[in-house]
């Protein structure tokens, strides 16, 4: 046990929220909709891209379920083992 033996719990001590600016094009809420949604840095710089946009675990907690990209990515990564 970690906490008897001295050795602290693993803590998340930094976090990023990326969002996107309001001067991007309009974009789909349709939730079967899979493209490249850009994912901007803090100087408003994008640092990469999503699958989709709102309709995913991965990118919102109120959402019912993940994407079909990542439900695909989280497979490969349980059945590789």
């Amino acid at each position: 046990n970690k906490l008897l033996d001295g050795t602290p719990p693993p803590l998340l001590c930094h976090t990023q929220v990326h969002q996107y600016r309001s001067t991007v094009l309009p974009h789909s809420s349709a939730p079967n909709i899979i493209g490249a949604y850009p994912v901007f840095g803090h100087r408003s710089t994008v640092v990469g891209y999503r699958p989709t946009d709102e309709h995913c675990l991965m990118r919102r907690m109120d959402s019912p379920c993940f994407c079909v990209v990542c439900m695909e990515q989280l497979w490969r990564r349980v059945l590789q083992r």
